[in-house]
């Protein structure tokens, strides 16, 4: 084999092995093979990418402020050397607006996507999930639709978003499909919001009785869950409605918390390697308020 080739293809090894373990949430493991490609081939394509791995690490190892991690991205993004990155330098810097409500600057970073280069497809699903936050749901199916994932995870997250943004639409047995979809796929970090986000379509498009059933087995599966307050009190009010008052007050005494909405939106951001982000930073989906 040529030499060089087989140094390429170790230096690739190493960035598929830091991707891995960032996109596993498994930060401390992620460090070794960065380290080994900042200290071996500092000059590498591969190290120009780590750099932008290493940015993602030091998000959870040392807690960066968005402020901070847009000053970093922006960095990279003028140097010509990540010309070839410029997708997905555009999707952090998008995420990064949304998460702190710049929707129209999200959408004005992701208006010149280049389809040639790298992380196209991940690009495009970031201007979807801007789209489903700026309340254009419509064009955000029309955007999802035009992916082509080939990785597993990126199927998930395609018809995960599908769902939000059909439930968005009000759409909800459209959702209900799409989130499905994700629950067929291998389990993986997007199962739970996925079966929350049916268990919420349920309610708003099934009888009462099969919104219990969904709800029931949706905390069942999930009993640490995030949404554990939303899916009490949509079960409660699925017990009143089939006329059962009682069960609908044991319920109510169930919530861990005083507040139902911890967060003002659902789903506020969610990173795109780091699907762990949704345990930490989702917010949940603002309750129905009982009629009468």
């Amino acid at each position: 084999r040529n030499p060089s080739e087989e140094g390429s293809n170790y230096l690739i090894s190493l960035l598929d092995d830091a991707q891995a373990a960032i996109q596993q949430s498994r930060w401390q493991a992620a460090r070794v093979p960065l380290e080994k490609l900042f200290s071996q081939a500092p000059l590498s394509e591969a190290a120009l990418a780590a750099q932008l791995l290493q940015t993602e690490l030091d998000r959870w190892l040392n807690g960066l402020e968005p402020m901070q991690l847009q000053t970093k991205w922006l960095e990279l993004s003028a140097d010509k050397r990540f010309e070839p990155w410029h997708n997905l330098l555009a999707a952090r810097l998008a995420l990064n607006d949304l998460q702190q409500k710049q929707v129209d600057s999200a959408l004005q970073r992701l208006g010149q996507l280049d389809p040639q280069s790298a992380f196209y497809q991940e690009a495009l699903l970031t201007k979807a999930v801007v789209l489903i936050h700026s309340s254009q749901a419509e064009q955000a199916i029309d955007i999802l639709y035009l992916l082509e994932p080939s990785q597993a995870s990126l199927q998930a997250l395609q018809n995960f978003y599908l769902g939000e943004a059909y439930y968005a639409d009000g759409e909800f047995a459209q959702a209900i499909l799409s989130y499905e979809k994700v629950l067929a796929l291998v389990p993986g970090d997007w199962h739970e919001a996925a079966a929350f986000g049916r268990a919420m379509a349920f309610c708003q498009f099934k009888p009462p009785a099969q919104a219990r059933t969904v709800l029931t087995q949706f905390r069942s599966d999930f009993p640490q869950s995030a949404y554990h307050d939303i899916a009490v009190y949509h079960q409660a009010l699925a017990e009143e409605q089939l006329g059962d008052p009682q069960a609908a007050l044991n319920l109510i005494k169930l919530l861990k918390s005083g507040q139902l909405a911890q967060s003002a939106e659902y789903g506020s951001i969610r990173n795109l390697f780091n699907a762990k982000q949704l345990a930490d930073c989702a917010g949940i989906r603002t309750p129905v308020t009982p009629h009468g």
